[in-house]
């Protein structure tokens, strides 16, 4: 799996971006991974646990953990 992170764009960032409005920490969907998209994963980091029950780290990349929990997440 592709680590997204500060520089991609395309429809991938627009899905994680969505992502992250509906948790409540990004105001508005991008296709472009910029500084306010990181801050906004790294917020969205510092609150969720991964798929095995353990806390994400918090280096504002969007890699295989982080997308299994912002697609399983309770919005």
């Amino acid at each position: 799996m592709t680590v997204f992170k500060k520089g991609h764009s395309g429809d991938k960032i627009l899905e994680i971006t969505q992502h992250l409005v509906d948790y409540g920490v990004l105001d508005e969907p991008k296709e472009t991974f910029d500084a306010e998209v990181a801050r906004a994963v790294r917020a969205f980091q510092s609150k969720m646990i991964d798929s095995r029950g353990r806390p994400l780290e918090v280096d504002s990349k969007v890699g295989k953990l982080t997308m299994w929990a912002l697609e399983n997440s309770d919005h």
